[in-house]
């Protein structure tokens, strides 16, 4: 479909589930798996029939509560040295550019 400038090749649809920790650093995180799902929107255009883009929607939901507790150097906003994760929708969106090299 051709809109202006702007032609759609693709559009990509995908639903996820992931499931992991992360491990090192100076971070504790706990030994518990943590859990999400989610899913992404992603069409791939054409601009002025030259130029390829990407844009995509992505929505992803944490499963799991879980606090993380900085060292005593890590400066933060509002003063406290622990902040929460999980249990929260977010929102992400982008818009690439993709050139392949010849």
């Amino acid at each position: 479909k051709q809109a202006g400038a702007y032609t759609l090749d693709k559009v990509f649809a995908h639903f996820y589930a992931e499931t992991g920790n992360g491990w090192g650093g100076p971070l504790d995180i706990g030994k518990n798996l943590k859990s999400g799902v989610g899913t992404e929107l992603r069409f791939a255009f054409n601009s002025y029939y030259l130029f390829p883009m990407k844009f995509f929607v992505n929505g992803s939901y944490g499963m799991n509560r879980f606090d993380v507790r900085f060292p005593d150097d890590f400066i933060t906003e509002t003063g406290s040295n622990k902040v929460s994760y999980g249990r929260e929708f977010l929102f992400y969106f982008g818009l690439t550019f993709d050139f392949d090299l010849l």
